[in-house]
């Protein structure tokens, strides 16, 4: 993963940082803007390019919101996790792990709730390309899609289209530092489970116990 890491570290603007975001998803990474291609759920006979909200790592928003126990044990978890990654990929960046779960943190509270994400018609929201800039502004969409091979797309159903409005503003508000401290450490959690046994335990301890 060192090329990968390499690279997040090279990231030098905002254009840059977007396209690695698709770039790491194809390899399996996470990132706050998930993209797909599926089939229609309006029409059987064709196949729709979708993105939905993604890129926080506990199970749910609410670990991130709620404030008992269970919710608070999780967040500080969390926090461990990421520095134990950060020390095991022999990686210099000052408290990763409050930094994640703090940008996390804003990406859960954007996020839509799982009993609306149930809601199938909800979750169906077509847009010409050209229209995503009134949504999101100048959050460049088409980068993104290129990014992912998919520049030639002319619609795309914005299946949380709140998240990303909102979005769009905290992907500016964010400085590219944190950006590419979430990025190292959505990489490592990723691929950790393939990594040496200290990888994999630490990935077994916050995912699976």
């Amino acid at each position: 993963l060192r090329d990968e890491l390499e690279k997040i570290e090279a990231v030098s603007s905002k254009a840059e940082l977007l396209k690695l975001f698709g770039e790491l998803q194809i390899i399996g990474a996470g990132t706050p803007v998930a993209v797909f291609v599926s089939v229609d759920n309006k029409d059987s006979t064709r196949y729709l390019t979708s993105t939905i909200q993604s890129g926080t790592t506990l199970p749910d928003r609410d670990y991130y919101l709620d404030d008992d126990a269970q919710k608070q044990d999780a967040r500080e978890e969390l926090v461990l996790f990421v520095d134990k990654l950060f020390e095991l990929a022999e990686l210099e960046a000052t408290q990763p792990g409050q930094q994640v779960l703090d940008l996390e943190t804003k990406l859960a509270e954007v996020q839509w709730a799982r009993v609306k994400l149930r809601d199938a018609n909800a979750r169906y929201n077509k847009y010409a390309v050209d229209e995503l800039k009134d949504l999101t502004g100048d959050f460049d969409w088409k980068l993104l899609f290129a990014s992912v091979g998919l520049a030639d797309i002319e619609e795309i159903n914005v299946m949380t289209p709140s998240y990303f409005e909102a979005f769009a503003k905290l992907f500016e508000e964010v400085d590219l530092e944190t950006w590419k401290v979430y990025l190292k450490f959505q990489l490592l959690d990723s691929y950790a489970p393939a990594l040496s046994e200290p990888f994999v335990d630490a990935h077994f301890r916050l995912h699976q116990q």
